[in-house]
C-alpha cells in the first residue's frame, strides 16, 4: 500500500429525504488524499434529495461527485450500493445530516492510511457535544450497547452507533463476505461494520468527533423500541454465527484459583 497521500477516497452519503442537507456536505467535504470521490445514494426519497444532488453534480464541477439509486431497504443497503461502484482506496461513510462535520473526515482517512488493516469508527461520548444534539435517552442507551459489543468484541468501544466509519477498500470487500452471515438484521449497518471486522481481527480506532443537533429534517430512527430488539439478535447471532469470543486467560494470581479465567479486553486506540 502507498503512502497516505498516495491513496485516494471514497466517501458514500446515504440520503432518504435529506434535501436540505445536500449541497452543503458536498461544498464541506474536503479532498483526502490523492483525490476525494463523492457518491450520494439516494434511498427512495419523497423529496427533492434526488434533484437537489444533481444541482450538487453541476454546482461543483470541477470535484468527483455522483449519484447512485439505492434499493430503499435501509441505510446498510444503500452503503452497499454506494460502495459497489466506489473506487477509491479508502472507503468512508458519513451522514448527510451533518451532525457530524464534514471537516472530521480527514481524520478518519489519515487513520486508515496509517493503520492498515483497521476500522475507524466515530465516538461522540469523548468530546462535549452540542447542547440537546443527544437525547438523554439515546446517549442511556449508547453507553449500554457500546459495553456490550465490548464484551462481545474484547474491544474497548465507547459508541457503536455513530455513523461515520471508514476502512480500507479491500477490507471492506471481506466484511462484505462476512455480512451474509448476520442475516441483514441489522438494517443501519453500524453493528455489522464492528462484528465483522472483530471477526476478521481487524484493529479498530476511534476518533473522537464534536456532535451537532439536526438543523432540518428529522432523524430516521423512529421506532427505538424495536430497533433495539433487533440490535439484541444482531447481537446474539453475532456471537453464535461468527463465533466471537472476548479473550481470556488464566488468572493465577490468587493461591487456590489456579482455574479462574479473567477477560482481557484488546485495547481500542483513540485518536484525539
Amino acid at each position: 500500500m502507498t503512502g497516505k497521500r498516495g491513496l485516494t477516497c471514497t466517501v458514500v452519503i446515504p440520503c432518504r429525504n435529506e434535501e436540505g442537507f445536500v449541497e452543503t456536505v458536498a461544498r464541506r467535504i474536503p479532498e483526502m488524499g490523492a483525490g476525494t470521490e463523492i457518491v450520494f445514494v439516494d434511498d427512495g426519497s419523497t423529496d427533492g434529495t434526488a434533484g437537489a444532488i444533481r444541482r450538487a453534480i453541476a454546482s461543483f464541477p470541477e470535484r468527483r461527485i455522483r449519484c447512485v439509486e439505492g434499493p430503499a431497504r435501509g441505510k446498510a443497503a444503500a452503503v452497499q450500493a454506494g460502495f459497489a461502484v466506489g473506487t477509491g482506496d479508502v472507503f468512508i461513510v458519513h451522514d448527510a445530516d451533518l451532525t457530524v462535520l464534514p471537516e472530521d473526515l480527514p481524520r478518519f482517512h489519515e487513520a486508515v492510511a496509517r493503520r492498515p488493516g483497521s476500522m475507524a469508527i466515530g465516538t461522540r461520548l469523548v468530546e462535549n457535544r452540542e447542547r440537546g444534539a443527544m437525547p438523554f435517552a439515546n446517549l442511556l442507551g449508547n453507553m449500554f450497547f457500546a459495553g456490550l459489543v465490548s464484551v462481545v468484541t474484547g474491544h474497548r468501544i465507547t459508541d457503536t452507533l455513530c455513523g461515520t466509519k471508514a476502512c480500507c477498500a479491500s477490507d471492506y470487500r471481506r466484511i462484505e463476505g462476512v455480512r451474509p452471515r448476520l442475516e441483514g438484521i441489522d438494517r443501519w449497518g453500524d453493528f455489522d461494520w464492528i462484528f465483522c471486522s472483530a471477526h476478521l481481527g481487524l484493529g479498530i480506532v476511534e476518533i473522537p468527533v464534536r456532535y451537532h443537533a439536526r438543523r432540518w429534517g428529522k432523524t430516521k430512527m423512529e421506532h427505538r423500541l424495536r430497533e433495539t430488539m433487533r440490535f439484541l439478535c444482531l447481537i446474539w447471532l453475532a456471537i453464535r454465527r461468527l463465533r466471537l469470543r472476548r479473550p481470556w486467560r488464566p488468572r493465577l494470581d490468587r493461591p487456590g484459583v489456579s482455574r479462574r479465567w479473567a477477560p482481557q479486553p484488546r485495547k481500542t486506540d483513540v485518536l484525539r
